[in-house]
């Protein structure tokens, strides 16, 4: 109980967080019509092939009322076989216009939803890292699966049905005031009634609960995940079924909410029938009156019944939507506040596309904190590497080695002071163009679930197989690979679990040797690996590091061997220092792995 309770508590905090920055429904809606704005054409044919869906149901209803009036009234002319055929023709013309409308309206729908995915992928990139450092990934996955999904109910089921109830309600206000002047305003309160108070008032009843779904839901989405990746250590320390009961209570604590939200749904739909209802006994009252009073025949009578009870389809249709557009724009909300943050690093408007002239590097009294409520990571930070050179920093845990790299490549800018490529200062490159001068090796790069030819030719897309086969003999890969039943073309599975430490690492290699750029970056190139793998990784970094710039990042002694200077880093300052080789065993040159 009172793990269910700390869910639940903390699921309410994060809501109430999202909820004190939450979006209008009108900057919403305006926000997802927008996006439809490249597909009227599309959407016009839609709502046009509902019109007539909706015109050709309620005209069969009130054509079979008009054929029952002449066989029940003794003054009328018994139906002809011409009469009957026509109700075929009318049923045919609605099962073709139903069909047509649905599927219009779900093409306009998917191509939308193909549309945002590829937009908030392609938003998420410059966002990454430092803008999403602090959101789970099974959190974004939940957004970018579930969320746009659920956008569909808008795009498919809601404008189109919206526009055809305001021009079909219309339609038979103006047909029944043909009939007698009174009968459009008995039905007009009804239509106004659920066709625009009760999505509007009912959308405001249960926006709250409708956040806290999609937000638990992400919560839950994301312990999944989490749960997912670590499977291995919570076998390893016998957590499984701790790790089940946690699942178990969140699955119970979602399923409490889902079921609310369903059950609200219940109430809407019996208040949509109940008026309904009322609104067909109060029409047919009046109806009935004005048979009295001779505004209309009997077989006027018949008809403008049919027709005022048949109608409430499409307003119906419109109330009811009403509640899932309560999830819809929780969904649409999440999504727009990723895509409405900045990134941390943007290109200035007068970046050059142009590289340097030399590749030397410099730091020049770098200051640098994550966060202004976070302490410096650097400190009249200054480093001077020379082009075709190789520099190792070393330090401890948290001195911030990683932190300078990953200023190097722009993942932050620094908050005061220089970081320069051949007397270029990186904030004056565009960051495609700096990016293109740089290849990272390090112990968590990224192998992608594909082959291991597409996993390497990320490093040039438009490389040739000679030039991959190349790169991977380079790296002492094209051996092992050519072993593999598949050879390059070998899925690797993800992650590149398939494969050993050395291997992975050595693939990852191959990328960076592809990309053929000069400045080479090595972070922990060999932290993760035997003795064995460690010697045949640092041959193939020692011989790809000639004429290149490289700054190598590192606990051990082993990658330092051969660079030209290292550096120690402490309390946010360098200072060089050099080994003794003599006495330092530990810092001769790598041999080959027998």
């Amino acid at each position: 109980m009172r793990d269910d309770a700390m869910v639940r508590r903390n699921t309410v905090v994060r809501t109430t967080e999202n909820e004190e920055t939450s979006m209008s429904r009108v900057t919403i809606v305006v926000r997802l019509l927008r996006m439809v704005s490249g597909l009227r054409r599309s959407m016009s044919i839609a709502i046009a092939l509902g019109v007539l869906n909706h015109l050709s149901n309620i005209a069969l209803v009130a054509w079979g009322a008009y054929l029952i009036s002449l066989v029940i009234l003794p003054e009328a002319q018994f139906p002809t076989p011409l009469h009957i055929s026509f109700l075929f023709i009318l049923a045919i013309v609605k099962a073709v216009c139903s069909y047509a409308e649905q599927t219009k309206n779900h093409d306009v729908a998917f191509r939308l939803l193909a549309h945002l995915r590829t937009k908030l992928y392609g938003h998420l990139e410059p966002l990454a890292p430092a803008k999403l450092m602090n959101k789970r990934s099974g959190d974004i996955t939940s957004t970018v699966g579930g969320d746009i999904e659920l956008i569909e109910v808008f795009f498919a089921h809601t404008i189109s049905p919206v526009s055809i109830a305001a021009i079909v309600s219309g339609l038979v206000l103006v047909f029944l005031a043909a009939r007698w002047t009174i009968l459009p305003f008995v039905l007009l309160p009804f239509y106004v009634f659920l066709g625009i108070g009760v999505p509007f008032a009912w959308e405001r009843v249960v926006r709250h609960h409708g956040q806290r779904v999609r937000n638990t839901l992400g919560e839950t989405h994301a312990h999944l995940t989490d749960s997912l990746q670590g499977l291995e250590t919570i076998l390893l320390f016998n957590q499984g079924p701790t790790r089940r009961e946690e699942i178990a209570k969140r699955g119970r604590f979602l399923n409490k909410l889902m079921g609310q939200h369903v059950s609200y749904e219940g109430i809407l739909q019996g208040l949509i029938s109940v008026t309904v209802l009322i609104a067909d006994i109060i029409f047919i009252a009046f109806a009935a009156q004005a048979f009295s009073d001779g505004y209309l025949n009997a077989q006027e009578l018949i008809v403008v019944a049919a027709i005022a009870i048949s109608s409430f389809g499409p307003v119906s249709a419109v109330g009811g939507v009403a509640h899932h557009l309560t999830l819809t724009f929780a969904a649409a909300e999440r999504l727009f506040k990723i895509m409405d943050e900045e990134p941390e690093v943007t290109d200035s408007p007068e970046c050059s596309h142009q590289p340097p002239a030399s590749f030397g590097i410099e730091f020049k009294d770098v200051e640098f904190a994550y966060s202004s409520n976070s302490p410096a990571i650097l400190s009249r930070f200054n480093l001077d590497v020379p082009p075709a050179t190789s520099i190792a920093i070393i330090g401890e845990s948290g001195c911030g080695k990683s932190t300078v790299l990953r200023l190097l490549l722009r993942f932050w800018d620094v908050n005061s002071g220089l970081i320069a490529i051949g007397g270029m200062n990186v904030k004056e490159m565009c960051l495609e163009t700096l990016q293109s001068l740089i290849a990272v090796v390090s112990h968590d790069s990224h192998l992608f679930d594909a082959t291991i030819k597409e996993n390497i030719a990320i490093g040039n897309p438009n490389a040739t197989m000679k030039e991959i086969v190349k790169c991977a003999m380079n790296a002492n890969i094209h051996d092992f690979i050519e072993t593999l039943p598949k050879g390059y073309d070998t899925s690797i599975g993800e992650l590149g679990d398939k494969l050993s430490g050395g291997e992975r690492q050595r693939i990852i290699i191959s990328r960076a040797l592809l990309k053929d750029t000069p400045i080479l970056i090595l972070d922990e190139p060999t932290s993760y690996l035997d003795a064995l793998s460690e010697n045949v990784v640092q041959e193939t970094l020692n011989n790809i590091a000639k004429d290149r710039t490289v700054i190598i990042v590192t606990h051990r002694l082993s990658p330092i061997a051969n660079v030209d200077n290292i550096y120690l880093l402490n309390k946010g300052q360098c200072q060089k220092i050099q080994p003794d080789r003599k006495n330092r065993p530990n810092l001769t040159p790598i041999q080959r792995a027998p």
